[in-house]
């Protein structure tokens, strides 16, 4: 009789134990569905301590674990529970998922892979797939996913035109971005990354104003976006609103004063309205923080040019020359420098040098000419003048360059007829 009621005992115990994970497992569902993640995990917690090798306590656990950012130790729990549990395949999901969370996107894709080599509606898992490879930055493979849920499914979903609207991005197929991320947001008005990847397809379309108009939405869910300021004032630039885009920068600054881009952009604006002090301080504050970058520095230099400060402007070529050798442009601008300080010798070699990476610029040929003009070499002026005249027939200034040399040669004839012909072209 005794043997009886302690064997008894112990089964009421078990069913009051068994009793106890479905209330916990439960409630933490509840919650979960609710979007109570915090009380979820509270409860799924509770369920794990109390059945640490119940499989699905682990994979609950787990999930939110990751959630919460407690990552390695949710993953191994789950990696415990699929382990417990071989034949839940649906739990592959949830691995899959955690490990995207974690940046881990090869090893989430084995996952939804195994998933769908062993499910009966693989399809399921095609758009996250595809997801994956967008991060990985292997975008014809997310749109081959992306062609297979679309063959597959009857109902394509905003996630999947949000998913294929980033695939596009990576290709830059700016229209097609327009057009999926159109339909994701028809589909939910709330998706918020999807206004930001079409503002930003609109903004490299030159298409300012329904940008600004994408910015404005996605800035009503996500103000402290720095990033989205500074897109904004760029769009507002290039419509030549440049307090609004003073201000947005401004707001930008404010948000991360550590963002370099930003100084170069307002730099931009500076200059446009002369404030050209300004405009070399933001790009200093932009060079200090990000030293080393070629567009910041090559900017810089083009500035001190116009403010007449040319030896300085040499100075900061040559430093972007170094950086980007193969930049023409650069060259020819320190030609230009070059001519300004009457150093024709260096000015003639940047010349050549612009024109060597880029055959036929006509800035090459102008800055060569006038060099050589200047170091009174006129019969290799004409030569070098008449070349870049044969690859660019429609340069006012080049004719009247030729015709200022062709003086200098005696050829009065050819002088006025080149002079003419510069006079046509420049007056259209």
């Amino acid at each position: 009789m005794k043997k009886y009621l302690i064997l008894l005992l112990s089964l009421l115990a078990l069913n009051a134990k068994a009793q106890s994970y479905e209330s916990l497992n439960k409630q933490g569902i509840e919650a979960f569905s609710a979007g109570d993640y915090q009380t979820a995990y509270e409860y799924f917690k509770k369920a794990y301590e109390g059945y640490p090798n119940n499989p699905e306590a682990l994979l609950n656990y787990g999930y939110l674990q990751a959630f919460f950012g407690e990552t390695d130790k949710g993953i191994e729990n789950i990696n415990k529970a699929i382990l417990g549990a071989p034949d839940s395949v649906n739990w592959l999901i949830n691995r899959a998922q955690v490990l995207s969370y974690a940046g881990d996107f090869e090893g989430s894709n084995r996952d939804y892979l195994n998933f769908a080599n062993r499910s009966e509606n693989p399809e399921q898992v095609f758009v996250p797939i595809a997801s994956n490879y967008n991060n990985l930055r292997d975008n014809d493979k997310a749109l081959e996913y992306l062609q297979k849920f679309e063959d597959a499914s009857s109902e394509l979903t905003s996630d999947f035109y949000y998913t294929k609207a980033s695939a596009h991005l990576g290709k830059r197929d700016y229209l097609l971005v327009i057009q999926a991320a159109t339909m994701a947001i028809n589909g939910n008005p709330e998706l918020i990354d999807a206004y930001f990847i079409r503002g930003f397809s609109l903004f490299q379309s030159g298409k300012y104003e329904p940008a600004i108009r994408d910015f404005d939405e996605y800035l009503k869910s996500d103000p402290e976006s720095s990033f989205i300021w500074m897109l904004r004032g760029e769009s507002k630039e290039k419509l030549d609103d440049l307090s609004g885009a003073l201000a947005d920068f401004q707001k930008s600054i404010e948000l991360n004063s550590q963002n370099a881009t930003v100084y170069l952009k307002r730099s931009e604006v500076f200059r446009k309205q002369g404030e050209l002090e300004k405009a070399l301080s933001d790009l200093n504050l932009s060079d200090k923080i990000e030293p080393n970058n070629e567009e910041v520095i090559s900017t810089k230099a083009s500035l001190l040019a116009d403010m007449g400060k040319y030896s300085e402007s040499i100075t900061e070529y040559s430093k972007a020359i170094q950086l980007a050798p193969k930049n023409a442009a650069n060259y020819y601008s320190r030609s230009l420098a070059y001519l300004k300080v009457d150093r024709y010798q260096e000015a003639l070699s940047d010349a050549k040098k612009s024109l060597e990476l880029a055959p036929g610029n006509n800035n090459g040929y102008l800055n060569g000419a006038t060099a050589l003009f200047n170091l009174n070499q006129f019969s290799d002026a004409l030569s070098f003048i008449s070349e870049g005249i044969s690859k660019n027939p429609n340069d006012g200034m080049m004719y009247y360059l030729r015709s200022a040399i062709h003086k200098e040669l005696g050829n009065d004839a050819e002088a006025a007829s080149d002079d003419a012909k510069a006079k046509e072209l420049l007056t259209k």
